[in-house]
């Protein structure tokens, strides 16, 4: 885990799952406050940006390669989100960017990116319009959007290799994928009473759900249980000695590329 400098002055965090941390390096003539850590991948290869008086210098670190200026190979733009190939998606000015090892920098035609997985799949945030609007992108299949154009809309907070997508509209917290498309999260578990699930906060690749709710943050947690032939999968959110559950089932499927995918969704 990443944390910023806007909290330490001693700049961005790394974060072990023992509770130790670490203070990343600085580039040459930025400092510390107001610098951040955006994203990190399975390699641990952190991406973000060092404040400097002229403006934000991207990054990106790790134990291996060390402190590396990404201004050279992606201008400005201030990376939002890493995967596990090393390609980074970024933002600057109402415009955003793509950056691949072996491709190198390509602009976007969305705007506002918010991450990318394994696939190559991203998800963002567009604002041009009356209300906020969610959408997918892929090079291959193009631009579709999450909510309807009239509105209202709503925003994407993150995305795993599976292509399901999680964030927030005005009834809470959604949960969106390719097979079934857009479903309320508050209404896939069961909450203590006059609790709501708001805002989610990202998901993993296990399909695991950080999501902030009304009176608690909750973690929902997918187990797989054997259930005749088919496989299913009680969601529990175990919360100060509460606890939230949610079924669904696992099946194969395809991507928005094509890839076979092994995906939970809901029984």
């Amino acid at each position: 885990m990443v944390s910023n400098g806007t909290e330490w002055y001693d700049g961005v965090r790394l974060w072990s799952s023992d509770g130790s941390s670490v203070v990343l390096p600085k580039l040459p003539g930025t400092q510390n406050y107001l610098s951040s850590g955006a994203g990190i991948n399975d390699a641990g290869v952190v991406v973000g940006y060092n404040q400097a008086s002229n403006g934000r210098i991207p990054f990106s670190w790790s134990q291996s390669g060390g402190l590396q200026d990404l201004s050279s190979a992606i201008g400005g733009y201030i990376p939002v989100s890493i995967n596990n190939h090393g390609q980074i998606v970024g933002n600057l000015q109402g415009s955003s960017c793509l950056w691949d090892p072996i491709q190198g920098f390509q602009l976007l035609p969305v705007s506002n990116v918010v991450g990318i997985n394994d696939s190559g799949v991203i998800i963002g945030n567009d604002f041009s319009g009356a209300s906020a609007n969610a959408y997918v992108w892929t090079a291959n299949g193009g631009l579709q959007w999450l909510f309807p154009p009239t509105g209202p809309g709503g925003s994407v907070r993150g995305i795993n290799n599976a292509g399901q997508v999680v964030g927030f509209k005005d009834a809470g917290a959604f949960i969106w994928d390719h097979i079934l498309g857009l479903r309320d999260l508050n209404g896939l578990v069961t909450l203590p009473q006059n609790e709501m699930l708001t805002d989610p906060i990202t998901i993993n690749n296990m399909g695991q759900i950080m999501v902030q709710g009304t009176s608690a943050n909750y973690l929902l947690t997918p187990v797989a249980v054997p259930e005749g032939s088919t496989w299913t999968a009680v969601c529990a959110v175990c919360v100060l000695g509460g606890s939230v559950r949610f079924l669904r089932s696992r099946r194969s499927f395809r991507d928005s590329d094509g890839n076979a995918r092994d995906g939970l969704v809901q029984s």
